[in-house]
Parts: structure tokens; sequence; C-alpha cells
């Protein structure tokens, strides 16, 4: 569902938006859709690897990093200049562990 939404939104990602403003969009549309619910998810290492692997699936497409050019997920994400998906995700899960 992820993706579905980046994709639906991808023409408005490719223009030439501030970087600033293409950030703010995929945390409006495409997070908002990945992380739905998820404050009281049960993660496993496989869907932290998973939510990660598409978290910088997003950034690549969105700066156009290819594979070939052999950038570290750290050198994307300064690129980007952003902080991993799953801290916000861990964030809200402790919010939401002290209101209950």
């Amino acid at each position: 569902m992820g993706k579905e939404a980046f994709n639906k939104k991808r023409d408005l990602m490719q223009k030439s938006l501030s970087l600033h403003l293409r950030k703010r969009m995929v945390k409006v549309f495409v997070w908002s859709v990945v992380l739905y619910g998820s404050e009281r998810w049960t993660l496993q290492k496989d869907d932290i690897w998973r939510l990660e692997a598409f978290e910088m699936w997003i950034w690549r497409h969105m700066m156009k990093v290819s594979w070939t050019e052999h950038k570290t997920n750290e050198e994307v994400l300064q690129m980007v200049d952003a902080e991993r998906e799953m801290d916000t995700l861990r964030s809200r899960q402790k919010r939401s562990l002290a209101q209950t």
C-alpha cells in the first residue's frame, strides 16, 4: 500500500519542488498509509527490515539514486537530510504505551 501511495504521487515527487516540500509530502501521503495503526504493532526483526528497506526505496527513488551508484544508506539519508522512520515509529509506540 505504501508503494502504491508513493507511485500515485510520483509525478509530484520528480518535479522541481524543494527537497523540504517533497519530504513533507512523503511523510503525509506515504508514511501515514504505511504506519497506520503502528502504535499497536508487535514488530519482529523481519518487519523492521522490510520497513527500513521500504524507507530507503522511497528516498532513493525520490532522489533518483540508482543502485549502480553504490551509495550507502547513510549517504542517501544525508542527501535527504532525514532520520530513520523507525525512530518515529518507536516514539509513537512509547507514547501509546505511556497513555494506556
